[in-house]
């Protein structure tokens, strides 16, 4: 994946200052309708997401304690974690 099209989902205490990731927050002024429900869709993601985390750290307690292996060997890790939990989901396990 390319470092200029990266979106990071993150919430207002961040500000987009890491060139090249684009950091997808909410409004925090002059909310009109169209700002609020972005908002509203913007919570409701980041919830499902902060769920989904808050399972791998149950199931995969590394993820809770940290790594204390090479950053290769975490993402490869964290990818399997990923593809093992989705699988679960979809079977509503």
């Amino acid at each position: 994946m390319n470092a200029m099209n990266l979106n990071v989902l993150a919430d207002s205490g961040y500000r987009n200052n890491y060139y090249p990731v684009n950091l997808i927050t909410p409004y925090v002024d002059n909310l009109g309708p169209r700002e609020i429900m972005y908002n509203r869709l913007h919570a409701s993601c980041r919830s499902k997401i902060e769920r989904f985390f808050g399972i791998l750290k149950m199931k995969f307690k590394a993820f809770y304690d940290g790594f204390t292996l090479s950053p290769k060997y975490c993402v490869m890790l964290f990818k399997l974690a990923v593809l093992f939990t989705n699988a679960k989901v979809m079977q509503g396990l």
